[in-house]
């Protein structure tokens, strides 16, 4: 569901842009989500609305309760009650994406708009940063709020994932406050510059390849790389589009890609590859397994415990996107592969580029072609297929 081509989309956009500044007697976080609320009727339905408002209310009751507990009672309802809530997200999302986009034989009604609305399980990302955050001493935000932070209608269907803890910041001062100029002509030059991407280039490519309704081919390399500019394009077209629409009204919406096509490393891939969703790997999964290992080997094995904190974290990622062997694969491999390129960078490259700093020149300028060819070799030998819908 392409909701940038809706005019309601940006009628919505216009309409909360200029509702916002108004100040009811409510939080600025509350009156947003009342607006978001609406906008998601518009764009989803009543009961996609009922639904993303029902498990706000649930989440919050979770919190709530967990709040009012001490020590280990508190801990024990958050981690029961949140990994309830979080993983009914996960597997209605998954459900109906492996019985409806992915081709089932029998679709499920109105599947589209209720899987436009989780879809990839952001909800339950932001979900899981929110429990997050407030087991660690965060405030926690009203119900109706809190409907605002999981599911904003700017942010569907392709993310980013927003951080709970900057959301927050909605509330401060002078937050939801009128843009200057420079700001505003900033959102719009973004917003101008993502449909430009996805609408213009993105589209151009997909019309050129594959016609109105073709399927992606995947036969080979050359196939599985123009597929894979595709993705980029689309999706960084529509990150730009959020982006911009979420500076324009003064909610926090964090960037999602910093030119990945220059890393000159895997490692520097997945730091500016939908950098939200790293971010968020980084802080819920990478970091707490990585801690977790150090203290109970007394900070010894470095590399094999960075690396099963990496298999971990992308074997994540994988099934993140869909359960299926070929994404669990492409997790799995992709772990060792950055675990593989940090012993050699630590132990050969560093030492390396000492004795001879002009190999550094040559390995900015190699890097690019090694990580896409590895990037494209390791999708088409995975997950290809189903990642443009030809395998069932």
């Amino acid at each position: 569901m392409i909701f940038q081509l809706e005019f309601r989309f940006w009628i919505c956009a216009f309409v909360i842009f200029v509702l916002i500044r108004l100040r009811p007697p409510m939080p600025p976080s509350t009156w947003f989500a009342l607006l978001n609320l609406i906008a998601l009727f518009l764009l989803l339905g009543l009961a996609a609305t009922l639904a993303i408002a029902g498990f706000a209310a649930l989440l919050w009751l979770c919190l709530f309760a967990a709040r009012r507990q001490d020590g280990r009672t508190a801990g024990a309802v958050l981690l029961v009650a949140g990994a309830a809530a979080v993983g009914c997200v996960i597997v209605w999302q998954k459900a109906m994406f492996e019985f409806t986009a992915a081709g089932a034989t029998v679709p499920w009604p109105r599947s589209t708009k209720l899987l436009a609305l989780v879809s990839f399980s952001y909800v339950a990302l932001r979900a899981w940063d929110a429990i997050s955050a407030v087991r660690d001493g965060a405030p926690l935000l009203d119900p109706l709020a809190l409907s605002g932070y999981l599911a904003p209608f700017f942010m569907m269907p392709a993310g980013p994932v927003n951080v709970y803890r900057d959301h927050l910041g909605v509330d401060a001062r002078g937050a939801l406050s009128a843009p200057d100029w420079r700001a505003f002509l900033g959102g719009v030059q973004t917003i101008v510059t993502g449909l430009f991407v996805k609408f213009v280039l993105a589209e151009l490519l997909r019309l050129f390849v594959v016609g109105v309704n073709g399927d992606w081919p995947s036969g080979g390399l050359g196939d599985t790389l123009i597929s894979f500019i595709y993705i980029y394009l689309d999706f960084a077209g529509y990150s730009l589009i959020a982006l911009g629409v979420g500076r324009l009204l003064g909610v926090p919406t964090p960037v999602n890609f910093d030119r990945p096509l220059l890393a000159t490393s895997l490692t520097d891939f997945w730091s500016r590859w939908h950098m939200s969703l790293g971010n968020w790997i980084r802080r819920h999964l990478y970091l707490p397994i990585q801690l977790s290992f150090m203290r109970r080997f007394s900070g010894g094995s470095e590399y094999v415990v960075n690396g099963v904190s990496l298999m971990v974290a992308f074997t994540f990622v994988g099934l993140w996107h869909r359960f299926t062997l070929p994404f669990l694969v492409w997790g799995i491999v992709f772990g060792c592969l950055l675990a593989l390129e940090k012993y050699v960078r630590d132990t050969v490259g560093v030492a390396l580029l000492e004795r001879h700093p002009g190999v550094g020149i040559w390995l900015r300028i190699i890097g690019p072609f090694y990580v896409l060819a590895t990037i494209v070799v390791m999708l088409h030998l995975t997950a290809m297929q189903q990642m443009v819908g030809t395998a069932r």
